[in-house]
């Protein structure tokens, strides 16, 4: 606990007493307050979870097909990320189960910016698409970004998904399709 007080020789046992009480009730104090931050501090990331994962469900109304996708991308984001930290992969391997989790809470707003395409376009076929709706479905990216932008500063889970979101279709030249 370390040293919290200084008194004077010679002791009054009255007044020793009583900071000793008060020093006891400080540490009492502080430790109910440590609790209920670390409570809240859960029950925030709980939220933040549940809102991108009531987010995802949102989008996943709109088409099944993308919601499998951002539940799939997820796991498998996790799966990855696991093993590259064990294979001790370069750059991976100092990741936490922490930096994990939230980089696969990320991927499921990888999408996002598909919620601003008209049903009949998200809903069609790929192979029925014309090329105005192709061009249409590749906007998706910027406007994901132009989303997910507004809450970079806000969680580091938003930093994770303007990234993937913003890079997710990169070929492996590094070019964007």
């Amino acid at each position: 606990m370390g040293v919290k007080d200084i008194l004077e020789k010679p002791f009054v046992p009255y007044f020793l007493k009583k900071r000793i009480d008060s020093v006891i009730e400080l540490y009492k104090m502080k430790k109910i307050q440590e609790k209920r931050l670390e409570e809240n501090t859960k029950n925030i990331q709980f939220l933040n979870k549940n809102i991108i994962e009531l987010l995802a469900l949102a989008i996943e109304l709109r088409n099944d097909d993308l919601g499998k996708n951002m539940k799939n991308i997820k796991n498998l984001t996790s799966k990855i990320l696991y093993q590259l930290r064990n294979d001790k992969y370069i750059d991976c391997e100092n990741l936490t189960d922490d930096n994990i989790k939230v980089i696969s809470e990320a991927t499921i707003l990888h999408d996002i910016g598909k919620i601003g395409l008209p049903d009949e376009i998200l809903n069609k076929n790929e192979k029925d698409l014309t090329t105005e709706e192709r061009a249409l479905i590749k906007t998706q990216l910027m406007e994901g970004t132009k989303i997910l932008n507004k809450f970079l500063d806000k969680n580091e889970i938003f930093e994770y998904a303007y990234d993937i979101c913003y890079n997710h279709h990169g070929n492996y030249s590094g070019l964007s399709c």
